[in-house]
């Protein structure tokens, strides 16, 4: 999740720095940090906006650990079921 999608989620709820901070657990500078893109948002506090602040829970970063070989993610594509992927159906 970037900074400024952080921002946006705060704003649609019409929530100050520092509500949305106390909803957050950080301090309010560090959210204004991150909102400017100074700091990093850390992966835990994330997924505390998405519950939070109702961001988007596309804005998520993917866990490391969802990583697939090329031989499971060619299946994967083959079975989706489009046209251009149909030649990696096992």
């Amino acid at each position: 999740m970037t900074g400024l999608a952080l921002r946006r989620a705060r704003s649609n709820l019409g929530l100050s720095r520092v509500e949305a901070a106390a909803r957050l657990g950080v301090s309010q500078p560090l959210l204004s940090l991150m909102e400017k893109g100074e700091r990093a948002v850390a992966p835990a506090l994330a997924k505390k906006a998405v519950t939070k602040l109702l961001a988007t829970p596309e804005l998520l970063p993917v866990a490391p650990d969802t990583r697939h070989n090329d031989e499971q993610l060619a299946a994967d594509l083959g079975a989706l079921g489009y046209p251009g992927y149909a030649y990696l159906r096992g």
